[in-house]
C-alpha cells in the first residue's frame, strides 16, 4: 500500500495534464456526504457544493474554500479531493463557484466570494457545523480572493458579513503581491485597477487587525513564487497581525493543493498544517 502510494505520488507531479483527475479518481467514497450545485445567488455561476462527514463532531469548523484558475478557469466540481479532505479533519466544507475571465473581472469575483461565505454562515448549522467557526480557505487565485476577502473588510460588509466573524484565513500558493506577475497574465482581469493596482493586491490592506492566517507554498512554485508568501506575511508580522507561514520543498503549484488529497496527504504535512492551524483557533466544543 505504501509503495503504491509513493507511485501515485509520482504520478501526480508528473504529470503534465490532468493531476486533478487522478487525485479525484482516489478519492474515497465513503466517510461523508456531498450535496452539489446550491445557489448562493442568482448567477449561473453563484454555485457552490457542500461535504460534511458522516459523523460531524461538535461544533464543527465550516471552510469556505476557492479553487485557483488564474481568475480565467475552475470548476467546484474538480475539487472532489479538497472537499473530502477538509471533511477527514472534522470539518464542513463549501466549493464555491464564482465568475470568471471575461464575465468576472476584479471586483465581480470577489463581491460572489463574500456571498458564498455569507451563504455558508448562514446556513452552517443546518449541516451540523458552527457558524462562529468560519473559515476562509484558498488555492492561487481562489487565495488571492479569501485573502482580499480577509484584509479588506468591504466586500463581506457588503454581503452582510463582518470580518471579525472569519477565524481565520488559509492560503495556498496565492499571488498576494500582483506587480510580480507579467501583465499578460493579470492585466485583463484586473483592468479596473491599472492606475492603481494596489487595490486588487492583498498585502496591501494589511493593517494587523486581520483574522490569524495560515499561508502555505511550495518551494518549486514558478507559477506564484514563494516571495509572495513570504512578502504578505512579512507585511502581517510587521503590523502586529498572526500568521504562520511553512514553505514546502519539492512542492510546485498544483501539487501544493494536491497534497491535501486522500491518496498523497501522507507524504506531504500541507493537511497536517491546516489542520493544526483550524484546531489552535477553533473554540473547544461545551461539554455536556
Amino acid at each position: 500500500m505504501i509503495v503504491a502510494h509513493i507511485a501515485l505520488a509520482t504520478a501526480v507531479a508528473l504529470a503534465a495534464c490532468a493531476p486533478i483527475k487522478l487525485l479525484n479518481q482516489h478519492v474515497p467514497d465513503t466517510g461523508y456526504v456531498r450535496e452539489e450545485g446550491i445557489p448562493y445567488g442568482p448567477l449561473a455561476r453563484q454555485k457552490l457544493d457542500v461535504y460534511r462527514p458522516k459523523v460531524v463532531p461538535p461544533s464543527a469548523p465550516v471552510v469556505v474554500f476557492f479553487y485557483g484558475g488564474a481568475w480565467r478557469i475552475g470548476e467546484r466540481r474538480d475539487y472532489l479531493f479538497v472537499g473530502e479532505a477538509l471533511t477527514a479533519i472534522g470539518c464542513i466544507a463549501a466549493v464555491a463557484d464564482y465568475r470568471l475571465y471575461p464575465e468576472g473581472l476584479f471586483p465581480l469575483f470577489l463581491e460572489d466570494g463574500a456571498l458564498a461565505t455569507r451563504w455558508l454562515r448562514d446556513h452552517a448549522r443546518e449541516y451540523g457545523g458552527d457558524q462562529r467557526e468560519l473559515y476562509l480557505m484558498g488555492h492561487s487565485a481562489g487565495a488571492h480572493l479569501a485573502a482580499m476577502l480577509a484584509t479588506d473588510p468591504q466586500y463581506l460588509a457588503a454581503a452582510g458579513v463582518k470580518r471579525n466573524e472569519v477565524r481565520g484565513l488559509i492560503g495556498v500558493s496565492g499571488p498576494y503581491v500582483l506587480d510580480t506577475f507579467p501583465l499578460t497574465r493579470w492585466g485583463p482581469v484586473f483592468a479596473s485597477t491599472r492606475d492603481n493596482l494596489a487595490r486588487a493586491m492583498p498585502i496591501s490592506y494589511v493593517t494587523g487587525h486581520e483574522p490569524p492566517m495560515l499561508l502555505l507554498s511550495g518551494d518549486d512554485d514558478w507559477w506564484v513564487p514563494r516571495r509572495n508568501t513570504e512578502a504578505m506575511a512579512a507585511r502581517v508580522r510587521a503590523m502586529g497581525g498572526e500568521v504562520v507561514e511553512r514553505h514546502f520543498p519539492g512542492l510546485d503549484h498544483k501539487v501544493a493543493i494536491g497534497a491535501v488529497g486522500a491518496p498523497i496527504r501522507n507524504q506531504y504535512a500541507v493537511l497536517q498544517e491546516i489542520d493544526q492551524f483550524i484546531r489552535a483557533h477553533t473554540a473547544p466544543a461545551p461539554r455536556h
